[in-house]
């Protein structure tokens, strides 16, 4: 594999996102004028954002301000016209049918958070249970980005797109629905992995993934390295199946009121709060928004005829700290703080970063808790984490940390390249792509928008 542009319509592959930050990955495989793009991701980094909650893109042109600070990718023929009116790009011309086609290997933003830049012609897949949360996530108001879920792509299932065929294998993340690709070229295959992990509910999804690479002969690795980090000592994952085992541990002699803020869209996680909430005597209140998500994914797969038999009881909370205007959830029974602070012990009532104001009436008792579990802020680089333990400290409320990483530690994601054994590992997704070195792997670092022929 070399770079350059000698062969125009030979497979290639671009990066136009994730590079030296984790997130924002866009991933461009061609050939003969036909496109794969694998994720279309928002970049996220507190830190050196041109954008922030405050100042934000103007309504009327996004893209172009995408555009100016590298967020979006210029590439022609997958943007409306009226979108590109006044740059250099080529828009999709009306009427005709794109030559790209867009895969999503899960619904984080970071991967996915683009989609409504793009022209409503270019088809997007993913798989049928990241379609279903998506549905579930608008059901309940928690996403509006991309309206029309568009197509599907089943584990093993196969896309062509002109001379690319694009073959998806499921891969364990921090929420159901998580795929890696396989994008088949004339000059050999790429892999793609998506975000994943190996100490997750599902692993073998994720060695089932590095074997099909591998079985294939994938001739190039796109392999995510977030868990990436110069410090000597070994990383250690937290598995996924101990949360709530851990979590029912910690609230069940807690004498007061147990907080928690773990990661909406890991239903499944949520869904084993409830049931570790069961085993400490208490009940699960989930805010509203995160309430309605469970109720409207239970009800998906209730459709599918495969609803979870030892589903616990969960409520939804009441409150005024973002609006006073909770509307209740059918079905679902209502607690308020006043419910919460008659009888403290009795609930593990979930409370985001944005309703931190909550605390003012719920006025937890002596021995409360507030358990982090991945939820919002992520960790100490966001700004925010400094002003959560503030409020936790007013309220002398002490911060625990349960969490399981949604990523690979730095010794599987090696594992995984070298039984994939690829010719040449691109790192992405990471502030250290350049500690991902495999023998047997040549490893790339790529640039920004230049063009690696295969």
């Amino acid at each position: 594999m070399v770079a350059g542009m000698n062969r125009p319509n030979g497979p290639a592959v671009s990066f136009w996102g994730g590079l030296g930050i984790i997130g924002g990955t866009k991933v461009l495989v061609e050939e003969a004028g036909w496109r794969v793009l694998l994720d279309f991701g928002l970049a996220y980094d507190v830190q050196a954002n041109f954008f922030d909650s405050r100042l934000r893109p103007r309504p009327a042109s996004i893209l172009r301000d995408y555009l100016e600070f590298s967020y979006a990718p210029p590439i022609d023929q997958i943007y409306p016209e009226a979108a590109v009116a006044g740059t250099t790009m080529a828009p999709l011309p009306p009427g005709e049918s794109p030559r790209t086609a867009v895969f999503i290997s899960h619904l984080h933003l970071d991967h996915m958070g683009l989609l409504d830049l793009l022209a409503s012609e270019v088809p997007v897949y993913q798989t049928p249970d990241s379609e279903r949360l998506q549905r579930a996530l608008q059901q309940s108001g928690l996403l509006t980005v991309r309206s029309t879920p568009g197509f599907t792509v089943a584990d093993r299932g196969r896309v062509r797109v002109g001379p690319l065929e694009v073959e998806a294998v499921l891969v364990d993340h921090d929420l159901p629905g998580a795929t890696g690709y396989i994008v088949h070229t004339s000059a050999g295959a790429v892999a793609y992995s998506g975000d994943l992990r190996l100490h997750g509910l599902y692993p073998e999804r994720t060695r089932r993934f590095a074997q099909r690479a591998g079985e294939v002969g994938v001739v190039a690795l796109v392999l995510e390295g977030t868990t990436l980090s110069p410090g000597t000592a070994p990383h250690v994952n937290n598995p996924e199946a101990s949360v709530a085992e851990q979590v029912a541990e910690e609230i069940r002699t807690c004498p007061g009121l147990a907080l928690i803020n773990p990661y909406p869209r890991n239903v499944e996680r949520v869904i084993s709060l409830a049931r570790a909430a069961r085993e400490a005597g208490r009940t699960l209140v989930l805010e509203p928004g995160m309430a309605g998500l469970i109720h409207n994914w239970v009800r998906s797969f209730d459709r599918a005829g495969s609803l979870p038999s030892d589903l616990p009881a969960i409520c939804a909370y009441r409150g005024g700290a973002v609006s006073g205007d909770d509307q209740p959830i059918p079905g679902l029974p209502t607690v308020d703080a006043e419910d919460i602070r008659r009888d403290q012990d009795h609930f593990l009532l979930q409370l985001p970063y944005v309703r931190l104001a909550e605390l003012v009436d719920l006025r937890p008792a002596a021995g409360s808790v507030f358990i982090h579990s991945d939820g919002e802020p992520l960790g100490g680089f966001d700004p925010a984490y400094e002003n959560l333990k503030r409020w936790l400290d007013h309220f002398h409320l002490p911060l625990v940390a349960i969490r399981s990483s949604g990523h690979a530690s730095p010794e599987d994601l090696a594992w995984i390249a070298r039984e994939v054994g690829a010719g040449v590992l691109f790192p992405v997704h990471s502030l250290h792509p350049e500690l991902l070195q495999v023998p047997g792997s040549r490893q790339v670092l790529p640039e920004w928008g230049r063009r690696y022929e295969l």
